[in-house]
């Protein structure tokens, strides 16, 4: 697996989840991003084809990203919620052989196993949450939009 991000903790975070490659693309353009991903997928022995890939920044430029990203045979699955609109070629689907999909969470019916696998230790969530008190909602959010937070937030009641 090889994890993009602008953030360096964030990186840190995918290399502890057991990402084998990492890359800052802060500043970088599209192209050249497109060029060091095939370059360290070659590195890491993966095909040039086939690829997975996950958008899960729910920025424009995430999903612009993960959109030009698209290869022969390869898999978008945007997970990021982003109000911004994005113009996409949609022939990249024909031409690549591609497919995209998106969804805001779930089906319901898979919670009792993906639930299951947490409890097994098959997933590990701790690392990906921070726990705020509900009472500190309000700088919760702030800290969210201004994109400082390092693991997602829950609130608990105090």
């Amino acid at each position: 697996m090889l994890a993009l991000d602008l953030d360096d903790r964030k990186l840190e975070q995918a290399r502890q989840a057991g990402a084998r490659a990492t890359l800052n693309i802060a500043g970088i353009p599209l192209k050249e991003i497109r060029k060091l991903v095939k370059d360290q997928a070659e590195k890491l022995g993966s095909p040039a084809v086939l690829w997975k890939i996950f958008e899960t920044s729910g920025t424009r430029a995430g999903q612009e990203t993960a959109w030009s990203l698209l290869g022969f045979g390869a898999s978008l699955s945007v997970v990021g919620y982003t109000p911004d609109r994005i113009e996409i070629p949609l022939s990249h689907l024909m031409a690549y052989d591609a497919e995209a999909r998106g969804n805001w969470g779930a089906d319901p019916l898979v919670y009792p196993e993906v639930l299951q696998w947490i409890a097994d230790g098959r997933i590990e969530v701790k690392p990906f949450v921070e726990r705020h008190p509900l009472a500190e909602i309000n700088q919760v959010l702030e800290l969210a939009h201004q994109g400082r937070l390092a693991r997602r937030a829950v609130l608990v009641p105090s």
